[in-house]
């Protein structure tokens, strides 16, 4: 890719450069935002977060990581919010034909609750799922994602082949880009522990489709032409 870049003309060089430039700011700019949704608690009380100084999201933003870390917080927000008292259950029910252990959050089932991953799409941009263990893997039990069909992929498995499985199930967080149902996201997955043992995960997945789209958007509204589908997937690759 290195080679390619040098290959490129004076002018889309250029172009390379002001994309650059470009994408720091809306990083900068989309991790504020997303900072003022979900915002830690401010207590000072043993366990509760600090408030997320705005000159530390700009320090942040420098670097390419920043729209990982934008998610990282959505869900770190989602967490200490909505899903504050997520529980465990022994109660066995079906989800799209799936026998799982049923998951509740404040009294109500989590698999009866898709207001609730629809409302953190709607509010963040990110797609959400809440996974149940269920023996050595992870069934989603409410999430945005979508089949192929078009159908809501509840009861769908996160699989011993997804690069985070290891990490998940020793209970360790996974962060990075993966492809789900054949569309690709920034993710970020939080393992949920109790008595030492992983009983749920929760997911947040900003679609690089989205990404791509407000990165390159000023580039061609500028006046500097369209850039190859292929081009823009290299060039962030890079970054």
């Amino acid at each position: 890719m290195v080679q390619q870049i040098l290959q490129l003309s004076s002018v889309q060089q250029l172009k390379l450069a002001i994309l650059s430039l470009i994408m720091l700011f809306t990083a900068a700019t989309t991790a504020m935002v997303f900072s003022q949704l979900y915002q830690p608690n401010s207590r000072t009380e043993a366990g509760a977060a600090c408030p997320v100084e705005p000159q530390q999201q700009l320090n942040q933003a420098v670097e390419y990581d920043a729209t990982l870390d934008m998610v990282r917080q959505q869900l770190q927000g989602w967490r200490e919010h909505e899903l504050v008292n997520l529980s465990a259950t022994q109660r066995r029910e079906l989800v799209d034909g799936v026998e799982v252990n049923q998951l509740l959050v404040n009294g109500v089932p989590v698999s009866a609750n898709l207001e609730m991953v629809d409302r953190f799409l709607e509010k963040t941009g990110s797609h959400a799922t809440v996974f149940v263990r269920e023996g050595r893997d992870f069934v989603r039990v409410a999430t945005t994602l979508s089949r192929d069909d078009g159908s809501r992929a509840v009861g769908s498995f996160l699989g011993h082949q997804h690069a985070g499985y290891r990490n998940l199930i020793a209970g360790n967080e996974f962060s990075n880009r993966v492809t789900l149902f054949g569309h690709s996201y920034i993710a970020c997955y939080f393992p949920l522990m109790k008595n030492g043992e992983v009983y749920a995960v929760i997911f947040a997945g900003l679609p690089m489709a989205s990404v791509v789209k407000d990165i390159f958007a000023p580039l061609e509204d500028m006046g500097l032409g369209q850039i190859e589908e292929h081009k823009k997937t290299d060039i962030l690759r890079l970054m």
